[in-house]
């Protein structure tokens, strides 16, 4: 992100623009976006979805809910039918272990069952399991999107991450990173009591105009547990009170985002006001600094005075 802001400042500074133009991240003017993905990974999670479901529609909220294949027979998955259109966002593999990337072999002899699968469930998305990934072959999957790529996650199996919190291009595919904690790392492994470190995260997404996207699990020992269940629902309920957040389907910030690379959808004229500085050089060195102001959708470049020796690019919001 800090290169990111560098690039652009030092653009606007060494080419003299006077505009540098850009498509805003999120439509209808929204500072961030925020997804809700839920990863079920047994059948009494696959029931407790549906009340999960309910407590987040309540709300005014969507969410995607990623199933495995092989745990969950097609006539089976919902029998009563009231929550199939809720369950069938995603794909979580066929089994529940790193066998899909495990070899070559594995994987396509495993691409067909997952696209018999995304056509039963009407599924245009993928979460691996555990987020184990071999991200060349992620454009194979036969989904629109995957969700498998933290921004930054080290207690996976697979520690690391993408660094970034917009989506991006794998080839054909959309990944979209998630950027919060999982529900597990926050309350299990790290044993916090609040949602602070949830709500903390979301401020730093939001405040550079980034992707938030929750993962968390419906089953017993995640929020099936009634004392997770209820932190969860707290967030939701802060969540709620926010007024800058597109709240959208993964689905739809794919779609969103693929039609925003290609130009189309509409331009958002906020936020106004944020600045955006360049790296500045010592006092009574060369020239003033630059600076680029964020104005609806330009960066707009213009002179002040050198204060300090800055080296890295910062944003303001006035």
């Amino acid at each position: 992100m800090e290169l990111l802001r560098l690039y652009v400042a030092c653009i606007a500074r060494f080419t003299g623009v006077g505009d540098v133009r850009f498509r805003w991240f999120w439509p209808h003017g929204a500072r961030g976006a925020l997804i809700l993905t839920h990863d079920v990974e047994s059948a009494d999670g696959l029931r407790l979805a549906v009340e999960l479901a309910d407590l987040e529609e309540e709300r005014g909220f969507r969410s995607s809910f990623n199933v495995v294949a092989d745990w969950y027979p097609a006539r089976s998955r919902d029998p009563a039918g009231a929550a199939q259109a809720r369950l069938r966002d995603r794909i979580h593999g066929i089994h529940h272990d790193r066998s899909l990337f495990a070899s070559r072999a594995s994987f396509e002899q495993q691409l067909p069952l997952l696209a018999v699968t995304a056509g039963e469930l009407e599924a245009v998305g993928f979460r691996s399991p555990a987020t184990h990934r071999v991200v060349e072959w992620l454009p194979e999957l036969p989904v629109e999107y995957d969700c498998t790529m933290p921004h930054s996650d080290p207690y996976e199996p697979m520690p690391g991450g993408c660094c970034s919190i917009w989506p991006f291009a794998i080839g054909r595919l959309v990944e979209l990173p998630y950027t919060l904690p999982q529900d597990h790392t926050v309350l299990t492994l790290l044993r916090h009591r609040d949602i602070d470190l949830w709500l903390e995260q979301v401020d730093v997404v939001v405040r550079n105009g980034g992707l938030v996207q929750s993962v968390s699990h419906p089953d017993p020992g995640y929020l099936g547990d009634t004392d997770k269940r209820r932190l969860f629902v707290e967030f939701l309920d802060r969540m709620a009170e926010r007024r800058d957040l597109w709240r959208a389907l993964p689905r739809e910030v794919a779609s969103w985002w693929r039609r925003r690379e290609a130009g189309e959808g509409t331009e958002a004229v906020w936020p106004a006001g944020a600045e955006l500085a360049d790296v500045s050089t010592p006092r009574g060195v060369g020239a003033p600094r630059k600076a680029v102001t964020i104005v609806g959708l330009s960066l707009r470049a213009r002179s002040t005075e050198t204060e300090t020796a800055e080296t890295t690019a910062l944003i303001r919001s006035d």
